[in-house]
């Protein structure tokens, strides 16, 4: 679950950088790594509008957390020492 939760954020950082793009290049953080990275995205066409990115992103999270199981919790007695 939590490679998901990583997939989800990556791709909601990667929408962000496409959308915002403009201000990432003036601020120079644009290099040619990141620019293969984005041409071999766009090609998938996963940010041909702008909410389809978020909606996915929203949905993995989601995903997620309906998969993590719930740890009972430990009862603590006074003077108990492990």
């Amino acid at each position: 679950m939590e490679m998901v939760q990583a997939i989800a954020i990556c791709l909601l950082l990667l929408h962000f950088y496409y959308f915002c793009y403009a201000a990432f290049r003036s601020w120079g953080l644009v290099s040619v790594i990141t620019g293969r990275l984005m041409t071999n995205t766009v090609k998938m066409g996963i940010f041909n509008e702008f909410n389809t990115t978020k909606v996915l992103s929203l949905g993995l999270l989601v995903l997620a957390l309906l998969g993590t199981r719930g740890r009972p919790t430990e009862t603590i007695r006074h003077g108990e020492c492990n």
